[in-house]
């Protein structure tokens, strides 16, 4: 027969094995819990989607002037520029549906290829990666082209490009365009409203021009001389003392002559 004092000593045993076995059951759930957190932490890191981009792309640190604008497809993000005239977009990044991206600046596309982007992946994969781009896009230098004026009025008078050749299909095979205003300024300071650029024109570069807009202001500088030359022999051809023969006058030329004749 247990005594009374015995019987306590055991009960208190009991109850002690009892805290000790609840104490290790919580322990255990909390761990469980914690794991559980983690995995869905770990989870919503690694599942980066569209959906989930467009979603939460007020968490995205845009550079200063940059809109976004999204669509079920894709979602565009582009910097504006206040022209003389209206806004321009100025630089694009566009993302599509698949998490790929493209960049077009002053209108024109900007190839992945591009040494600008050599560390830069072709897929976004977080809201940091994205950043970076957008950073590193409206940081870049953009090409000045050929702002010179007279070099912008000989595009002008050629109707806004130069056409190297014209295929039997009629596709045209254009050198040099005329760009129109983006309210741009060169890496020197310099501010200019148009420009005229090879078609080859890198677009960004580090430094002032590119290496192919470089190379074709020789070809802008012939164009604009022969240009004045066509232009200095019409005003002898009209001179009210040249012998040309009228045969070889244009209708405008006859009426410019016949005008000074009279004068």
């Amino acid at each position: 027969m247990v005594s009374t004092k015995g019987y306590r000593e055991n009960l208190a045993k009991e109850k002690q094995k009892q805290r000790q076995g609840h104490t290790a059951l919580n322990v255990c759930s909390e761990r469980s819990d914690s794991n559980q957190v983690t995995d869905v932490a770990i989870a919503d890191d690694g599942d980066f989607t569209f959906a989930h981009l467009q979603q939460n792309i007020s968490q995205v640190k845009l550079p200063s002037g940059w809109t976004p604008r999204t669509s079920p497809a894709r979602l565009m993000i582009s910097q504006l520029e206040c022209t003389d005239e209206d806004m321009k977009v100025s630089r694009t990044v566009t993302i599509s549906d698949d998490l790929h991206w493209k960049v077009k600046i002053h209108g024109h596309d900007i190839p992945n290829t591009h040494p600008a982007f050599n560390d830069t992946s072709t897929v976004i994969d977080s809201f940091e990666m994205l950043e970076k781009l957008l950073a590193l896009i409206s940081d870049c230098n953009i090409c000045c082209g050929n702002p010179e004026q007279m070099f912008v009025e000989l595009l002008q008078s050629k109707g806004g490009e130069i056409v190297k050749a014209i295929s039997f299909a009629g596709e045209k095979e254009v050198s040099a365009y005329l760009e129109g205003d983006f309210n741009a300024t060169s890496l020197d300071g310099t501010s200019y409203h148009h420009t005229v650029r090879t078609s080859k024109c890198s677009l960004i570069t580090d430094k002032n021009r590119c290496t192919e807009c470089c190379k074709y202001r020789n070809n802008l500088r012939s164009l604009v001389s022969r240009r004045k030359s066509d232009n200095l022999g019409d005003e002898n051809k009209t001179h009210s003392s040249s012998r040309t023969n009228l045969r070889y006058l244009t209708n405008q030329q006859l009426q410019q002559r016949a005008k000074k004749l009279t004068q």
